[in-house]
């Protein structure tokens, strides 16, 4: 039987994304394009955690092999659509297939005494105090990931917590995986955190709110006053 094979040119988020689509070929090859979207340097980040999934035979940088499936057709449906759907839309297949689990790693990261993962990236944020909230809350248990610039942005704006640097986006799953709640708004640390139908709460940009999801234990917040409930809430889960 022929294993199919896919292309995608990132970003590396919608990259994850369209991982809910690919799990259902049942096996596969995954080309990553670099150019537009990515570089070289980025895009390697992503391939230890496409390798990791068991319904990818290889994923490697894309040089001009052939391919049956572009994943590049979702950027044609524009604005509007969560990102899943978008790329699970054009293969012909129901939006249901995001609502099942389509990350795994094979082992858990985690932190003595500091359950909580962060993860802010420059754009996409917009709610006020937002992270003032999940400072006062979470600080002192939490860790953050991201880049230097991501992390020095955190500590100057918000405050202090350890910054734990990954070499690649397997890394930062298996310490998503690891804790006991994952928040941040919209990046690839939030994708791999709902891939892995983690615990989350995303800090949701109304202005373009194309990544949300509505499951258990995931908290989209889009206005500060839901705080105090989903707080509540986390508290009667045992999350802390």
């Amino acid at each position: 039987m022929k294993i199919p094979s896919v292309r995608h040119s990132g970003k590396l988020g919608d990259a994850v994304y369209s991982l809910a689509g690919v799990q259902t070929f049942g096996l596969s090859d995954f080309y990553l394009a670099c150019g537009s979207h990515i570089s070289h340097a980025t895009g390697e980040l992503l391939l230890p955690l496409l390798n990791e999934q068991p319904y990818i035979r290889s994923a490697k940088l894309w040089s001009g092999e052939h391919y049956e499936y572009d994943l590049d057709e979702f950027r044609k449906l524009g604005l509007g659509y969560n990102l899943a759907d978008a790329h699970l839309i054009p293969l012909g297949l129901r939006s249901s297939c995001r609502d099942n689990v389509w990350l795994t790693v094979s082992k858990k990261l985690s932190i003595e005494n500091r359950p909580f993962v962060l993860a802010r990236s420059k754009d996409y944020r917009g709610i006020d105090g937002f992270w003032e909230t999940i400072y006062s809350e979470w600080g002192s248990q939490a860790i953050f990931i991201g880049t230097d610039h991501e992390y020095a942005d955190f500590t100057h704006e918000i405050g202090e917590v350890p910054h734990i640097r990954t070499e690649n986006m397997l890394q930062v799953a298996e310490l998503i995986a690891g804790s006991k709640l994952f928040i941040g708004n919209q990046s690839c640390p939030l994708a791999i955190a709902e891939g892995l139908k983690h615990p989350l709460i995303q800090e949701v940009c109304l202005k373009n709110p194309n990544c949300i999801f509505f499951r258990e234990v995931c908290y989209p917040i889009t206005t500060g006053t839901q705080f105090p409930a989903v707080l509540n809430e986390i508290r009667n889960r045992d999350l802390l």
